[in-house]
């Protein structure tokens, strides 16, 4: 089975390298803010009197940033061309991250805080810009029948570039705090030249599409009355609300309930990383076969019962392995097909606006943390798994009472 798992990845030789150099640009976007993010909180920490709430509002900056600026880029990729947003985002995250390095040699605190805070505010903007341009970039070049596998190598990129981005940066940051930015500049000055050759190489293999140019209201009123898209993002915001729990509450819930409790949550980490690149490509025929709506219901269903046998007993190794079975394998059934989803619902010639629009569903991370905490500090940690297992549950259910008839047919519900 496992070896079976990696099918899909003999159609990464076949790509064109378009196509290729924007999974190797998500890849490297997410790799560069893991190598670095986790250590602009640890060198706040050091460096300044900063507490560690404040310091958490300036990390948080960053995404909350990229949830209001991706709907506008997604947008404009539609006006301007999806090449310029990329080529533009890659040039400013490139400046981005010289500009925190030079931030730590910064003498002031006063201003060294300032300039931290407005970096990351930045930072947000570029990374919540870059990724669904990224991914409408990838359906306009994407052929019909690849475009699923096209999404899952996608997938892939993001966890992979998330899971060795800080084991880089740990080793980096062991000369000094900082030359991780300084590294992570120079690769995209490499990507960005790549990037920008083989665009302008393949200028003509990037397809148009015909269609009115709506303006910025007009895009926006065309979304808001887009009911099977609202729905979409509001299920999307409630899964993503619940997967959130998984890097924020339950690293608590073990460091304070288990013995040894962080050294096997990082073990838990570790074997959801390897089963993302064991299993995607079996679950992915899953898929082909069940149809896009029953994946995402099949996918909620895993991550429900995966939460539910974390309140069985969290010293037992064999629940442990468990759930991290069952939450990986509903991980990798939901997220990917979130995007299949907006491309069905998605005009070619706004596919822009739309994959950023859908970026609104990460207000699940923005307000899972909180209300995450919430529950666990006033009503223990059986009681949260338990919530967020019923709130799986419902979450696919949102996404279909949106669907039309019309619409039903495509989906293979």
């Amino acid at each position: 089975m496992c070896i079976k798992g990696f099918f899909m990845f003999k159609y990464i030789f076949s790509l064109s390298p378009s196509i290729t150099s924007i999974l190797v640009g998500i890849f490297l976007q997410k790799m560069s803010t893991f190598m670095t993010l986790p250590f602009i909180a640890i060198f706040l920490a050091n460096n300044t009197n900063l507490s560690p709430t404040k310091i958490g509002i300036i990390i948080g900056t960053a995404p909350l940033a990229g949830i209001c600026s991706s709907f506008i880029g997604g947008y404009l990729s539609d006006k301007l061309g999806r090449k310029n947003i990329l080529l533009l985002t890659v040039f400013t995250s490139t400046l981005i991250l010289f500009s925190f390095f030079l931030a730590t040699q910064i003498a002031n605190m006063e201003i060294k805080i300032f300039t931290f805070t407005i970096l990351c505010v930045f930072s947000g903007i570029s990374s919540g810009v870059y990724e669904p341009v990224a991914t409408a970039f990838l359906s306009d070049l994407a052929p019909p029948s690849l475009k699923g596998v096209i999404f899952q190598l996608r997938y892939f990129s993001l966890n992979f570039g998330a899971a060795i981005g800080p084991m880089i940066g740990l080793l980096l940051n062991s000369n000094g705090v900082g030359i991780s930015f300084l590294y992570a500049g120079f690769l995209y000055i490499i990507y960005f030249s790549v990037f920008f050759i083989l665009m302008k190489k393949n200028i003509h293999s990037v397809p148009t599409f015909s269609g009115k140019r709506h303006s910025f209201k007009e895009s926006c009123s065309i979304i808001v009355h887009d009911k099977k898209m609202l729905y979409l993002i509001l299920s999307c915001i409630l899964i993503i609300f619940c997967y959130n729990q998984i890097t924020t509450t339950f690293p608590q819930i073990m460091n304070q309930e288990v013995k040894n409790g962080i050294e096997y949550y990082s073990y838990f980490l570790t074997t959801n990383g390897i089963l993302v690149i064991l299993l995607q490509g079996s679950l992915y025929r899953v898929t082909r076969k069940i149809g896009l709506l029953k994946s995402l219901i099949l996918g909620s269903a895993l991550l429900a019962v995966g939460f539910l046998s974390l309140t069985i007993n969290l010293n037992s190794i064999f629940i442990l392995i468990l759930s991290v079975i069952l939450i990986t394998s509903g991980e990798i059934l939901v997220f990917p097909i979130s995007n299949e989803l907006i491309d069905t619902f998605a005009p070619p010639h706004m596919r822009g606006a739309y994959f950023g629009a859908a970026s609104f569903k990460n207000l699940g991370s923005v307000l899972g943390p909180i209300w995450g905490g919430f529950l666990l500090t006033h009503l223990g940690s059986s009681f949260l798994f338990v919530s967020i297992a019923i709130i799986s549950l419902i979450a696919p259910f949102i996404c279909i009472a949106g669907q039309k008839e019309k619409g039903l047919s495509k989906l293979r519900v």
